[in-house]
């Protein structure tokens, strides 16, 4: 699965959220539910693993080739 899909089934995820919880937000502006349910965007969250992945390699925590 492509990161575009993760980010569509995110986004309908959040809508269909911020019609249960009745949650107010801008058409296509997701980020008052995602702070509203304290989530944070999919590829934000990817960048942040990279990040860790590349500091565990470097300190030696990982062992990768």
């Amino acid at each position: 699965m492509s990161s575009y899909q993760l980010e569509r089934v995110q986004r309908k995820f959040l809508r269909f959220a911020s019609f249960v919880l009745k949650i107010d937000y801008l058409l296509h502006d997701y980020t008052t539910v995602l702070a509203y349910l304290q989530l944070a965007f999919l590829a934000d969250r990817r960048h942040n693993t990279n990040l860790t992945f590349i500091n565990n390699v470097l300190n030696g925590k990982i062992d990768s080739p």
